[in-house]
């Protein structure tokens, strides 16, 4: 007879989470915790804009103006541009995944050169 539960189990996608970093272009304004990596990039992108929009407002909440990055931990903390379904899964996979989402007026791709970002990520990671 059939595993109903291991059967279930096998449909079941496993809930991916990672820590987030949001900063706005004041490079001082700042959202940041745990958040789901739903199954694909689009609906990632919406619960991101919904958290921003309760955080800051509708105002600043448009996501088009922001880039989104993991943070490369075993190449010299380089921040990955997350542009397509490709490099989100590739993403979701890591076994810790922290994301930093820039303002596209912030223009640099390594941790170390945003001392906000650089803190908050060092607290973080060494956890």
């Amino acid at each position: 007879m059939p595993d109903k539960k291991k059967i279930l189990n096998n449909f079941l996608f496993p809930e991916v989470t990672a820590k987030y970093f949001v900063l706005n272009k004041d490079e001082e304004t700042n959202l940041y915790g745990w958040i789901t990596l739903d199954e694909s990039f689009s609906d990632f992108l919406s619960l991101l804009r919904e958290e921003m929009e309760y955080s800051w407002g509708k105002e600043f909440s448009r996501i088009d103006d922001y880039k989104i990055y993991y943070i490369d931990i075993e190449n010299k903390y380089n921040l990955v541009e997350i542009i397509n379904e490709e490099t989100y899964r590739y993403a979701r996979k890591l076994k810790d995944i922290f994301l930093a989402i820039l303002h596209k007026k912030i223009k640099s791709n390594i941790v170390q050169n945003i001392p906000i970002l650089y803190e908050w990520f060092m607290a973080f990671s060494l956890k």
